[in-house]
Protein backbone atom coordinates (compact mmCIF):
# COMPACT_ATOMS: atom_id res chain seq x y z
CA UNK A 1 0.00 0.00 0.00
CA UNK A 2 1.10 3.28 -0.63
CA UNK A 3 0.34 6.55 1.17
CA UNK A 4 0.78 9.79 -0.48
CA UNK A 5 0.59 13.20 1.69
CA UNK A 6 -0.59 16.76 -0.15
CA UNK A 7 -1.21 18.70 2.89
CA UNK A 8 -3.32 19.54 5.60
CA UNK A 9 -5.72 16.67 6.02
CA UNK A 10 -5.61 15.13 2.02
CA UNK A 11 -4.41 12.20 1.48
CA UNK A 12 -3.72 9.10 -1.11
CA UNK A 13 -4.35 5.88 -0.16
CA UNK A 14 -3.23 3.45 -2.64
CA UNK A 15 -3.69 -0.41 -2.31
CA UNK A 16 -3.67 -3.39 -4.92
CA UNK A 17 -7.39 -3.15 -6.23
CA UNK A 18 -8.29 0.48 -5.36
CA UNK A 19 -7.68 3.99 -4.38
CA UNK A 20 -8.81 6.29 -1.91
CA UNK A 21 -8.40 10.27 -1.46
CA UNK A 22 -9.31 11.70 1.60
CA UNK A 23 -10.20 15.24 2.60
CA UNK A 24 -9.60 17.08 -0.99
CA UNK A 25 -9.21 20.66 -0.35
CA UNK A 26 -9.31 24.14 -2.63
CA UNK A 27 -6.63 27.02 -2.75
CA UNK A 28 -7.87 28.76 0.48
CA UNK A 29 -5.82 26.79 2.21
CA UNK A 30 -3.05 28.72 0.87
CA UNK A 31 -1.94 26.57 -1.56
CA UNK A 32 -3.14 24.34 -4.39
CA UNK A 33 -3.52 20.87 -4.35
CA UNK A 34 -2.63 19.03 -7.40
CA UNK A 35 -5.29 17.07 -9.30
CA UNK A 36 -5.42 13.37 -8.59
CA UNK A 37 -7.09 9.87 -10.13
CA UNK A 38 -8.92 7.91 -7.55
CA UNK A 39 -11.53 5.22 -7.35
CA UNK A 40 -13.06 6.75 -4.07
CA UNK A 41 -13.31 10.34 -2.82
CA UNK A 42 -14.20 10.89 1.53
CA UNK A 43 -15.01 13.77 2.69
CA UNK A 44 -14.65 14.11 6.27
CA UNK A 45 -16.85 16.99 6.77
CA UNK A 46 -18.48 20.44 4.47
CA UNK A 47 -16.04 22.65 4.62
CA UNK A 48 -13.88 23.81 1.81
CA UNK A 49 -10.71 22.67 2.98
CA UNK A 50 -12.02 18.93 3.03
CA UNK A 51 -14.37 18.85 0.20
CA UNK A 52 -13.44 20.17 -2.78
CA UNK A 53 -14.07 17.31 -5.33
CA UNK A 54 -12.71 19.49 -8.56
CA UNK A 55 -9.30 18.25 -7.51
CA UNK A 56 -10.09 14.61 -7.88
CA UNK A 57 -10.76 12.63 -11.22
CA UNK A 58 -12.61 8.86 -12.22
CA UNK A 59 -13.96 8.91 -9.40
CA UNK A 60 -16.69 6.11 -8.48
CA UNK A 61 -18.33 7.03 -5.48
CA UNK A 62 -18.00 9.94 -3.05
CA UNK A 63 -18.63 8.89 0.42
CA UNK A 64 -19.70 11.88 2.68
CA UNK A 65 -21.04 10.41 5.67
CA UNK A 66 -21.89 7.68 8.22
CA UNK A 67 -22.53 4.23 7.04
CA UNK A 68 -20.50 1.27 5.03
CA UNK A 69 -19.06 1.70 2.04
CA UNK A 70 -17.06 -0.72 -0.48
CA UNK A 71 -15.09 0.24 -4.23
CA UNK A 72 -13.13 -2.92 -5.17
CA UNK A 73 -11.13 -3.92 -2.64
CA UNK A 74 -11.45 -1.20 0.00
CA UNK A 75 -14.11 -1.30 2.81
CA UNK A 76 -14.80 1.86 4.53
CA UNK A 77 -16.78 2.51 7.71
CA UNK A 78 -17.97 6.40 8.60
CA UNK A 79 -18.78 7.02 12.35
CA UNK A 80 -20.31 10.35 13.80
CA UNK A 81 -18.45 12.69 16.16
CA UNK A 82 -18.12 16.49 16.33
CA UNK A 83 -16.10 18.99 14.93
CA UNK A 84 -15.67 20.80 18.28
CA UNK A 85 -16.65 20.36 22.04
CA UNK A 86 -20.14 21.64 22.21
CA UNK A 87 -21.37 18.58 20.21
CA UNK A 88 -21.30 21.07 17.05
CA UNK A 89 -22.77 23.90 18.05
CA UNK A 90 -19.83 26.14 16.76
CA UNK A 91 -18.76 23.76 13.59
CA UNK A 92 -21.00 21.29 12.87
CA UNK A 93 -20.63 17.08 12.10
CA UNK A 94 -17.52 15.66 11.77
CA UNK A 95 -17.37 12.50 10.20
CA UNK A 96 -14.56 9.49 11.15
CA UNK A 97 -13.60 7.02 8.19
CA UNK A 98 -12.11 3.91 9.20
CA UNK A 99 -10.77 2.26 5.92
CA UNK A 100 -9.16 -1.35 5.41
CA UNK A 101 -6.67 -1.57 2.27
CA UNK A 102 -4.79 -4.74 1.50
CA UNK A 103 -5.67 -6.23 5.21
CA UNK A 104 -4.48 -3.09 6.84
CA UNK A 105 -6.78 -1.02 8.61
CA UNK A 106 -6.28 2.88 8.59
CA UNK A 107 -8.65 5.36 10.91
CA UNK A 108 -8.73 8.83 9.40
CA UNK A 109 -9.97 11.39 12.22
CA UNK A 110 -10.86 13.89 10.21
CA UNK A 111 -11.31 17.17 12.03
CA UNK A 112 -12.13 16.09 15.51
CA UNK A 113 -12.77 18.70 17.67
CA UNK A 114 -13.93 16.68 21.00
CA UNK A 115 -12.81 13.81 23.10
CA UNK A 116 -13.80 9.70 21.51
CA UNK A 117 -16.60 7.91 23.70
CA UNK A 118 -15.78 4.81 24.79
CA UNK A 119 -18.07 3.59 22.11
CA UNK A 120 -15.76 5.24 19.35
CA UNK A 121 -12.71 3.53 21.11
CA UNK A 122 -14.14 0.15 20.99
CA UNK A 123 -15.20 0.63 17.53
CA UNK A 124 -12.05 2.28 16.35
CA UNK A 125 -9.37 0.26 18.45
CA UNK A 126 -8.42 -2.32 15.16
CA UNK A 127 -6.10 0.68 13.36
CA UNK A 128 -2.64 -0.23 12.49
CA UNK A 129 -2.47 3.50 11.22
CA UNK A 130 -3.84 6.79 12.73
CA UNK A 131 -4.14 9.97 10.55
CA UNK A 132 -4.89 12.81 13.31
CA UNK A 133 -5.01 16.16 13.55
CA UNK A 134 -2.21 17.79 16.27
CA UNK A 135 -2.54 21.63 15.40
CA UNK A 136 -5.41 22.56 17.80
CA UNK A 137 -7.60 25.80 17.33
CA UNK A 138 -10.28 23.86 15.02
CA UNK A 139 -9.29 20.54 16.47
CA UNK A 140 -7.86 18.64 19.06
CA UNK A 141 -4.77 19.82 20.09
CA UNK A 142 -1.35 17.81 21.11
CA UNK A 143 -2.50 17.18 24.57
CA UNK A 144 -5.79 15.51 23.42
CA UNK A 145 -4.25 13.81 20.45
CA UNK A 146 -1.73 12.13 22.41
CA UNK A 147 -4.29 11.06 25.23
CA UNK A 148 -6.17 9.66 21.85
CA UNK A 149 -2.88 7.76 20.51
CA UNK A 150 -2.68 6.08 23.85
CA UNK A 151 -6.08 4.77 24.04
CA UNK A 152 -6.57 3.13 20.11
CA UNK A 153 -2.26 2.31 20.74
CA UNK A 154 -2.03 1.85 16.99
CA UNK A 155 1.37 0.68 14.97
CA UNK A 156 1.57 3.60 12.78
CA UNK A 157 0.55 7.67 13.70
CA UNK A 158 0.59 10.32 10.97
CA UNK A 159 0.12 13.59 12.39
CA UNK A 160 -2.24 16.54 10.27
CA UNK A 161 -4.39 19.45 10.31
CA UNK A 162 -1.42 21.36 11.47
CA UNK A 163 1.36 24.66 10.54
CA UNK A 164 2.85 23.92 6.85
CA UNK A 165 4.64 26.82 4.82
CA UNK A 166 1.85 28.39 2.79
CA UNK A 167 -1.00 27.45 4.65
CA UNK A 168 -3.52 30.43 5.75
CA UNK A 169 -5.34 28.29 8.16
CA UNK A 170 -4.55 29.01 12.09
CA UNK A 171 -3.28 25.93 13.58
CA UNK A 172 -0.18 25.49 16.04
CA UNK A 173 3.29 23.58 14.63
CA UNK A 174 3.57 19.85 14.81
CA UNK A 175 6.51 20.10 17.03
CA UNK A 176 4.20 20.49 20.25
CA UNK A 177 2.41 17.17 19.69
CA UNK A 178 6.29 15.49 18.71
CA UNK A 179 7.71 16.45 22.11
CA UNK A 180 4.57 15.50 23.88
CA UNK A 181 4.76 11.47 21.59
CA UNK A 182 8.34 11.33 23.14
CA UNK A 183 9.07 8.76 20.57
CA UNK A 184 11.55 8.55 17.70
CA UNK A 185 9.95 10.09 14.83
CA UNK A 186 10.36 8.98 10.89
CA UNK A 187 10.73 11.79 8.44
CA UNK A 188 9.84 11.20 4.71
CA UNK A 189 8.65 12.96 1.88
CA UNK A 190 5.41 13.15 0.03
CA UNK A 191 5.30 8.93 -0.01
CA UNK A 192 5.23 6.20 1.67
CA UNK A 193 4.52 2.31 1.10
CA UNK A 194 3.29 0.41 4.12
CA UNK A 195 2.61 -3.20 4.37
CA UNK A 196 1.51 -5.25 7.00
CA UNK A 197 5.42 -6.79 7.33
CA UNK A 198 5.99 -2.89 8.71
CA UNK A 199 3.36 -2.60 11.78
CA UNK A 200 4.81 -3.59 14.98
CA UNK A 201 3.51 -3.56 18.62
CA UNK A 202 5.15 -0.06 19.28
CA UNK A 203 4.06 3.33 17.86
CA UNK A 204 6.03 4.72 15.26
CA UNK A 205 5.56 8.17 14.42
CA UNK A 206 5.68 9.27 11.12
CA UNK A 207 5.80 12.57 9.62
CA UNK A 208 4.66 13.45 6.17
CA UNK A 209 5.57 16.80 3.92
CA UNK A 210 3.60 17.68 1.06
Amino acid sequence: MEVTFYGHSCFRIKGKKGTAVIDPYNKDIGFLMPKVKTDLVLSTHDHVDHNDFSRVEDYRLVVKGVGSYEVGEIEVDGYSSWHDEKKGQERGENIIYKIKVDDVWLVHLGDLGEKLSDKLIEELSVVDILFIPVGGNYTIDADQAVEIVNKLSPSIVIPMHFKEEGKEVDVESVDEFIKKMDKEVKRVDRKIKIGKDDLSEDVEVVLMSR
